[in-house]
């Protein structure tokens, strides 16, 4: 915690109180959110007291260091660009979007990686797959949910991976709007800000809640969604949400606002992060018919491990050729 106590009338960078001075250094990978506010009046001057609170508990790495800035950096360009007009491409369909902010975004990422681990690989949604020979790969979605940005629809985020041998072992999402920081180290559990995360603990499908995606198949795949989702609702489970951002629906699992998710077609950069932050959160992560996490499996459920086998059920019959 970093307690500020201030008159409104002095510098912002140097605040003081009779015989008490407080002082606070910013650095560039630290994140801090307005945690308490107080004021009062004294001798007809009022003061204000802010406490922020740490969005991360503990930066144990370098590598997390660095996947810590380059989210807040991508998420300065992202609000930035939010309520101007934007240049607005398509990748193949006309409901399949590229925006400024997608590739900017990807650009502060990879240039702030960089400038760390120039030896290390990179698999990003806009430039594809670097070549390079390290064991290293950082897996990028500089802007998940960008069809919902496109529209002024506040609800995505930036989604950064470290994988070791295509294994991910490090993972950051990051809600720009809502400052809601979502970080898991493989094998020093999940959090959200400064709290640890955990999965829900509901038991059955009728007690849950799931949230899905359609992708851009307009096709069999979309009519394959559309079935399981009935099939759901026959449970019956108690709603399911579709919002647009996959990394976001991933964490929701993982704190517990979610049961679970399932996508019949996503790529590595949609689920590499959420993957590590829901299994350290206690969750469940496979593929639609139960296989093994793969980085390329390119489909998957998560859920809070309880109601895994009942999605299993569900999806496991999914015809993806």
């Amino acid at each position: 915690m970093i307690e500020i106590l201030r008159s409104p009338r002095q510098p912002q960078d140097d605040r003081s109180f009779p015989g008490i001075k407080f002082k606070i250094r910013r650095r560039r990978d630290e994140f801090y959110t307005l945690n308490t506010y107080q004021q009062w009046v004294c001798h007809g001057v009022r003061f204000v007291k802010y406490v922020y609170k740490r969005t991360v508990s503990d930066l144990s790495s370098s590598e997390k260091d660095v996947e810590i800035r380059a989210v807040g950096e991508a998420g300065k360009v992202i609000l930035s660009l939010f309520q101007q007009d934007q240049t607005i491409q398509t990748k193949g369909k006309a409901y399949n979007l590229v925006t400024e902010a997608d590739i900017k975004s990807e650009e502060a990422i990879v240039s702030t990686i960089k400038e760390s681990f120039p030896d290390h690989a990179f698999l990003a949604e806009e430039t594809g797959k670097s070549t390079g020979e390290s064991e290293y790969m950082w897996v990028i979605d500089p802007l998940d949910g960008t069809n919902n940005y496109a529209h002024k629809f506040p609800h995505f985020s930036i989604s950064i991976a470290l994988c070791k041998d295509e294994k991910p072992v490090l993972g950051v999402i990051y809600d720009p709007l809502r400052e809601e920081l979502f970080c898991a180290e493989q094998g020093k559990g999940s959090y959200l800000n400064d709290e640890r995360i955990r999965v829900s603990s509901t038991s059955d499908l009728s007690d849950s809640i799931l949230a899905t995606g359609f992708y851009y198949d307009r096709g069999s795949l979309m009519k394959q969604t559309l079935q399981q989702m009935e099939a759901f609702f026959g449970k019956p489970i108690r709603g399911i949400r579709r919002t647009g951002s996959a990394a976001l629906d991933m964490s929701y699992v993982a704190c517990g606002r979610l049961d679970g998710f399932w996508e019949l077609i996503l790529s590595p950069w949609d689920y590499a992060a959420a993957a590590v932050i829901a299994t350290e959160a206690g969750g469940k992560v496979t593929d639609i018919k139960g296989g093994d996490f793969d980085l390329f499996m390119n489909n998957i459920v998560v859920s809070n491990t309880q109601i895994h086998d009942g999605i299993i059920k569900v999806t496991e019959g999914s015809v993806l050729d």
